[in-house]
């Protein structure tokens, strides 16, 4: 009968181990899937800042205000340039 004692044992240990590793597994899980949402999170809010700044750095009132900026040299650069694009958009 010890024989009997000792696979019901291994067993038992066996399928203790199986749902230890389970358990971890899902732990882990869980760690890496927070890490992911956080990370994920935090990207979203870059972006939105990102697009903020972008947004208020190519508004009329700021383009106009860095045009007025310009050179003389500058400013006739940049509607030669113009001029380019707006010929190549004709085509």
């Amino acid at each position: 009968m010890d024989m009997g004692n000792g696979l019901g044992d291994d067993l038992r240990k066996l399928m203790l181990a199986g749902i230890g590793g389970a358990a971890v597994a899902a732990e882990s899980a869980k760690k890496g899937f927070d890490i992911l949402v956080e990370k994920g999170d935090a990207t979203v809010r870059k972006g939105k800042a990102a697009y903020a700044e972008l947004k208020h750095k190519a508004s009329p009132s700021s383009l106009i205000d860095r045009v007025d900026q310009l050179t003389p040299e500058e400013l006739q650069a940049l509607k030669a340039r113009i001029g380019e694009l707006e010929r190549q958009g004709k085509e």
